[in-house]
């Protein structure tokens, strides 16, 4: 069923006049039609609310996950809020530019916005693996840790500068697990993330840094296209 029809009652909730939106109710699996219908309107941005997962939850999927998984657009996942504070996560890649320029924009207007770095190492269990050609991978060196740690600080440093944010932290360790840590430590009320969307095969694979971030976070996820 398709009905596109004014929503008077909205008004008081999303303070838009009735003929500013539609209505639009299909039936299907969830995270398709609302992928659809972005395509179909040409949507700049999908709102999806969804409750952050626990305990055998956190590997369990949901919609807003998929969501995030198969759209073009950026994707917000909408949650209750808990103050003023903005997390930006970033690994320097060209995906997460976007983020940091919203990130820092909104740190200009007033919110206290952070700039994370996380550092995610190759881990130590790998150095019994065999390599490619049959050799045994080796961990990095104390040397090249220490080297890639102040280079990463060192262009947190002048992000931070540039854009506006009030602080830069950098850790190291899983980047999910960091993001969402550092969000619920400082009571974030948005994580801004940019992630590249997936086709063919890798829509198959694990879940990304992305959906792992919209399944356990507590703070509403704003991932940036």
């Amino acid at each position: 069923m398709d009905a596109k029809t004014p929503c008077a009652s909205c008004h008081s909730v999303l303070s838009l006049f009735p003929d500013a939106f539609t209505v639009q109710i299909e039936t299907g699996d969830a995270e398709d039609e609302i992928i659809r219908a972005a395509e179909e309107h040409g949507a700049g941005l999908i709102v999806v609310g969804a409750k952050p997962r626990t305990g055998v939850e956190k590997y369990l999927g949901h919609v807003a996950e998929r969501v995030v998984r198969y759209a073009k657009t950026p994707v917000l996942i909408a949650r209750p809020s808990t103050g003023k504070h903005v997390l930006v996560a970033t690994d320097f890649a060209e995906e997460a530019t976007r983020a940091i320029e919203i990130g820092g924009r909104m740190a200009k207007s007033g919110y206290d916005a952070t700039l994370l770095h996380v550092i995610e190492l190759p881990s130590v269990a790998l150095a019994a693996a065999s390599g490619p050609l049959g050799g045994v991978w080796a961990p990095p060196s104390q040397e090249a840790i220490a080297e890639l740690t102040n280079l990463g600080k060192s262009t947190l440093d002048g992000l931070v500068k540039q854009y506006g944010f009030k602080k830069g932290e950098q850790a190291d360790g899983n980047a999910a697990d960091q993001i969402v840590a550092h969000a619920d430590a400082a009571k974030s009320d948005l994580i801004i993330l940019g992630s590249r969307g997936r086709t063919g095969l890798a829509r198959l694979m694990l879940g990304s840094v992305a959906e792992t971030v919209v399944r356990r976070s507590h703070a509403s996820v704003l991932i940036v296209r």
